[in-house]
């Protein structure tokens, strides 16, 4: 388990990677509400991926995707609402086959958001983000999550069985 500091450091440093990374692709130094649509691409979700590996896994997370036989896809979704990000999946038909993982993000909900000039402290699950990147990792991250569920737990679906306690909130 790691300490709320060091999963602070982690995603700035995984976030000033992702930046380096699009300033070098789109030749824009600076990621704004403004301009997100253009800098930032469904390609680039793949690098966050291979950024939350190396941060937050030791580079085992990708790997072990494809040992359980859960293959990754990212797309940026066009969709205006609420929901800033989904991840789904679909499971072969026959037992042998690939479960079919999805993570969709929103951009134009960070968007909105931002172009909010009434919201003081932007924020992903109560967690304060300063920039529209930082908060678009961070709810990338908690997608990533849902994708290692699905495929972990395959056996349970998308059922309220399992382990744990399904009660309450």
């Amino acid at each position: 388990k790691l300490l709320f500091t060091d999963i602070l450091e982690k995603r700035k440093r995984a976030v000033n990677k992702i930046r380096r990374h699009i300033a070098t692709d789109t030749g824009q130094s600076e990621i704004t509400e403004d301009n997100f649509l253009k800098v930032v691409n469904a390609g680039h979700l793949g690098f966050m991926a291979k950024q939350v590996d190396a941060e937050f896994f030791d580079g085992k997370l990708l790997k072990t995707f494809e040992e359980k036989g859960c293959c990754l896809s990212f797309c940026m979704g066009n969709t205006c609402g609420s929901t800033a990000g989904s991840c789904s999946y679909r499971q072969g038909i026959k037992p042998s086959e690939r479960v079919s993982l999805t993570i969709k993000m929103m951009p134009k909900v960070f968007i909105k958001s931002f172009k909010n000039k009434e919201i003081e402290i932007h924020a992903v699950d109560n967690l304060p983000c300063p920039d529209i990147l930082t908060c678009f990792f961070m709810t990338f991250c908690h997608e990533v999550v849902h994708g290692i569920v699905f495929c972990n737990c395959k056996e349970y679906g998308k059922t309220d069985k399992g382990p744990g306690i399904w009660k309450g909130i």
